[in-house]
């Protein structure tokens, strides 16, 4: 099995560019549920990211990959 960070580095990218799409102009209820979801996909990788870093029993190469996938979700927040 490979690193869960990888997997991490993946979602985060595919975040990015699905969010990226979703971005249309709406109103209402809709819009409340694109926010909802953004903050939960970012939530979720961002608390599993950290618990990489934490954590002493993952292998740089993982924490790599953690601290990656932060700056690429802290980058498309700062970016919106």
């Amino acid at each position: 099995m490979r690193n869960p960070a990888t997997y991490l580095f993946v979602l985060a990218v595919l975040m990015v560019i699905t969010f990226g799409i979703i971005t249309a102009d709406v109103n209402g209820p809709a819009r409340t549920v694109q926010i909802v979801l953004k903050a939960l996909g970012t939530g979720v990788m961002l608390v599993s990211s950290l618990v990489i870093v934490v954590r002493n029993r993952y292998a740089p190469k993982d924490k790599y990959w953690a601290f990656t996938t932060i700056g690429i979700v802290l980058g498309y927040w700062l970016h919106v």
